[in-house]
């Protein structure tokens, strides 16, 4: 009785499970940020001289372009500091040219991570294309079963991309936000990115030391950048957590010979037409602040 009830469940779940491995590896297939980071980054970085890393403010708002060439942007949405380290990590050996880092430290950078982030789904896309963490890691897992079958449908029958990045890895965004938008956003954004404490500190304090001791060992100069941010932003943020990442970034400019600290959170270069969000540039705020950066570099060079 027992082998007839197994053998009807095996027979009732095979095609499931074989129709959820097909899906997924045609999931993993469909090119996307990672996928084309990894690859880029894989089969350059010998040849880099500049390198871009952090979350999404410097994913939207720094182009490689206006930087000293080569340059590639590595950040990605919600990317913590102990990503950019695991990054930096995989590929240290192959960075033989590497000059200039370029790291975001944003008003929330020293107290969160990906993990604990609402983005904390993303860890998946690290340990699946760069290979990084767990092996167990599931495209399945990140959407329900219908929206995987239309991305499946909208690439492998319509054609539709799903890379938002250029050749060099920025994710340009154009468009302007409305005045409503950047009041809207700017409230969210600074209420999602004040933390309710500071536990998580230590932990990611300890990996931008990591970051500072392996650009110390390979001779590469850090350059720790805070972005900017429109008034709608700025104005909300916890005086205490803002105060607090502008001593330990200054500390470590003052520290070493090797690393330099600028704060662009209030750039009067930018306007109420640079950003597509309260937090974000847009592409011609980005171009803006990726010239600015440059000539940042080009002043500690």
């Amino acid at each position: 009785m027992i082998k007839l009830f197994l053998s009807k469940v095996i027979k009732i779940l095979l095609p499931i499970l074989l129709l959820m491995g097909v899906l997924e590896v045609a999931l993993r297939r469909i090119p996307n940020d990672y996928s084309i980071k990894y690859s880029h980054l894989n089969n350059n970085a010998g040849k880099l001289k500049t390198l871009v890393l952090g979350s999404s403010h410097f994913y939207r708002g720094v182009d490689p372009s206006k930087l000293p060439q080569p340059a590639y942007n590595a950040a990605m949405f919600s990317q913590s500091i102990d990503y950019d380290y695991k990054v930096l990590v995989k590929f240290e050996d192959e960075l033989d040219n590497l000059e200039n880092i370029i790291l975001p430290i944003s008003y929330f950078s020293l107290f969160t991570n990906l993990e604990t982030g609402i983005e904390f789904w993303r860890e998946k896309d690290y340990n699946i294309y760069y290979e990084l963490g767990e092996f167990h890691s599931l495209e399945l897992s990140k959407r329900n079963g219908f929206q995987n079958l239309i991305r499946v449908y909208n690439y492998y029958l319509k054609g539709e991309s799903y890379v938002q990045v250029n050749e060099l890895g920025w994710g340009k965004k154009s468009g302007v936000a409305s005045r409503y938008e950047l009041i809207e956003s700017g409230v969210q954004a600074a209420e999602r990115h004040t933390a309710n404490n500071f536990d998580l500190l230590s932990d990611q304090l300890n990996y931008l030391k990591k970051i500072i001791d392996m650009a110390e060992k390979n001779q590469w100069k850090l350059y720790l950048i805070t972005p900017p941010g429109y008034t709608t932003y700025t104005s909300r943020l916890s005086d205490r957590q803002l105060n607090k990442t502008l001593e330990i970034s200054k500390k470590f400019d003052d520290k070493f010979g090797f690393v330099y600290y600028k704060n662009f959170l209030k750039a009067d270069f930018l306007n109420a037409s640079d950003y597509f969000d309260a937090d974000h540039l847009n592409e011609n705020g980005a171009e803006k602040f990726s010239n600015a950066v440059n000539s940042f570099l080009i002043e500690n060079n």
